[in-house]
């Protein structure tokens, strides 16, 4: 079983940090958060080329693909907190559920969960969309605990380029 009440309070402070810093009013911004994970999903896809680049001959980079997937989490726990959600657990049997047999399957699935979730923000599609996002994991051969040491450490870079004012 996976839990997010932990990851969802750091989000939620990442996700207050940046409002403060950046003096953004009220938007709803559920559109650009899905654009945003859409995006890091194809960045996540483009750092493992020997999947789908059949003309290339270059090599898979499961590290920078680590950094781009959490930064998939990011967004979905961004959208999580936005609606509201203290907590939510995904079985093990949801990721299942949710995973299709192959990689790319499982890329071109994930590209239709976000469209669905626009149209009706709920908890159930935000538990969907990372029960499909945890399979990707799998399917690419990440360990959670890899995963969530992964977010901590992009979450303190986030706080940090922040600060920064990036």
């Amino acid at each position: 079983m996976y839990a997010f009440k932990e990851l969802l309070e750091e989000q939620r402070k990442l996700d207050l940090n940046i409002i403060q810093t950046k003096k953004l009013d009220n938007e709803d911004r559920t559109l650009k958060k899905l654009t945003a994970f859409t995006t890091e999903l194809g960045e996540m896809v483009n750092e493992l080329p020997e999947t789908f680049k059949f003309w290339a001959n270059k090599n898979n980079d499961k590290q920078k693909a680590l950094v781009e997937y959490v930064d998939g989490i990011h967004f979905i726990l961004s959208l999580a907190a936005d609606l509201g959600i203290e907590d939510f657990r995904i079985l093990n049997a949801e990721v299942l559920t949710y995973t299709k047999p192959s990689f790319l399957e499982q890329v071109l699935y994930l590209y239709t969960i976000p469209n669905k979730l626009s149209k009706l923000p709920s908890q159930r599609w935000i538990e969907i969309l990372m029960a499909a996002y945890i399979g990707l994991g799998q399917l690419i051969g990440f360990e959670w605990d890899e995963v969530v040491e992964a977010y901590h450490t992009k979450n303190k870079i986030n706080h940090d380029r922040q600060e920064a004012n990036y």
